[in-house]
Order: structure tokens, then sequence, then C-alpha cells
């Protein structure tokens, strides 16, 4: 939402949203994440041992580790900062959406 400070008119605002705008179309979806630039951000802290090597955007989006925990994402977010020695440098937005299909089941 930061660049909305640069438009000047609702006019702008249009053009901007004709060309900001991404559409999808997927089908049989049955697990997918979502996440804004922010996921790409983690950055080494300095001075601190790495136990084990996470890659970030697996990690969260991807891992199955905790997914029946409330708190996975922050557990997992600690996790990268206490075993990989990384922080974010961005806030971040994810969503994780996992459908269960009976086998005979088909989304269009």
């Amino acid at each position: 939402a930061y660049y909305l400070d640069k438009i000047e008119s609702f006019g702008i605002f249009q053009e901007w949203l004709l060309f900001s705008n991404h559409s999808f179309r997927i089908k049989n979806v049955r697990d997918i994440s979502i996440a804004t630039d922010g996921i790409l951000s983690y950055t080494k802290i300095s001075g601190q041992e790495i136990i084990e090597n996470y890659s970030p955007p697996d990690f969260l989006c991807n891992d199955a580790f905790l997914e029946k925990n409330k708190v996975m994402l922050s557990r997992k977010h600690n996790i990268l900062r206490s075993k990989s020695a990384l922080q974010n440098a961005d806030d971040i937005a994810l969503i994780r959406l996992k459908i269960k299909l009976e086998p005979n089941e088909i989304i269009n």
C-alpha cells in the first residue's frame, strides 16, 4: 500500500490498478501458498551459528512440519531465526490453503 501515496487522482489509480492486476487460473488445486515479497527478504544474522540450513520460502510455504499447530508460522519463523540464523528484513503476509478432495472429485 505504500505505493498508493504516489497516486494523485482516481484516474491514475485506475490506470495503476489495470496494469498491476494479476490473475491466475489453475485446475485441480490441492495446495497453494500466496506470499508477499517479504518472504524473500530473509538475511543472515551476523555472529550467529547456523545449525540447520532452511530455505525460508520452501520451509514456510511447502514444508508440512507443524501444519496442525495454530501458531505454525510463528514457530517456523523462530526456527529460521534460531537454527538457520535468518531474520526477515521486510514484512511478510502469507496465505496457505490445503484442499482435501475425495479421489473422484475434480475442481474446474
